[in-house]
């Protein structure tokens, strides 16, 4: 008995070497796949911390699902977005980005699209997300924010378009959802189903103490994992880093 128990233990030890071993190999190969994707930039405007952060959402065990909410506008939650995505894209990376800023849309005209149908027709009629989506690059797809005008009293489909959301991420690598301001915005915080883990974006070049303390208080209803971004940092929007 005791020799099996033994054997066990070495077995069970093994496993987890494996494991960790497989686990290193694949982080290896996706920061490889990132860092040649980022040296062929042609825009010099992504940080070096961008791969970083890119790498850590591929690897995340929390879904593929991220939203990106700010206290107010031009934090740079948008730009960030798409630097993501169009770097996911040049490393061979599927991405779906989602633009859920109803009512105030800006993220289509980061991938050049003009004002259409989107998620406010998925939240007040039901339209289905799969008819929704357009194609903006090879490896980028885009929901937009939408036409209709959306109510915080009035969007009974918020949770089935979670659902169908949920279900469409199995076929991407990473879904970039833009939230809208949290200060402004009442739907915001009812966004937060749609995934299970925030990038809260602040802007470095006007961020105060109390500020983040405020966007600590509003983002204490989420119940799941919250990373900070630094964005903007000498007056660029360059993503620094998270904590």
């Amino acid at each position: 008995m005791a020799a099996q128990e033994f054997d066990l233990q070495i077995l069970l030890q093994e496993r987890g070497a494996l494991k960790t071993s497989l686990a290193e190999r694949r982080h290896q190969l996706v920061a490889t796949k990132v860092a040649e994707a980022s040296q062929f930039n042609a825009v010099r405007i992504i940080d070096r911390a961008v791969p970083q952060l890119l790498v850590s959402l591929l690897e995340s065990a929390r879904g593929r699902t991220v939203l990106f909410a700010g206290a107010e506008d031009g934090v740079g939650k948008r730009a960030l977005i798409s630097w993501l995505a169009a770097l996911g894209g040049k490393a061979g990376y599927r991405a779906l980005v989602v633009d859920s800023a109803v009512g105030e849309p800006g993220l289509r005209e980061a991938f050049g699209r003009p004002l259409e149908a989107g998620l406010a027709e998925a939240l007040v009629s039901g339209v289905p997300l799969s008819e929704l989506v357009v194609s903006v690059e090879e490896q980028i797809d885009l929901i937009s924010a939408g036409t209709a005008s959306v109510q915080a009293a009035a969007e009974p489909y918020v949770d089935a378009v979670g659902r169908q959301l949920e279900e469409m991420a199995t076929g991407y690598s990473l879904v970039l959802v833009d939230s809208p301001a949290l200060r402004t915005s009442p739907l915001a915080t009812r966004f937060w189903t749609l995934s299970r883990q925030m990038l809260c974006v602040l802007d470095a070049t006007q961020c105060t103490a109390d500020q983040v303390v405020d966007v600590v208080r509003q983002t204490k209803g989420y119940p799941h994992e919250i990373r900070f971004v630094l964005n903007k940092v000498k007056c660029r929007a360059d993503y620094l880093s998270t904590g």
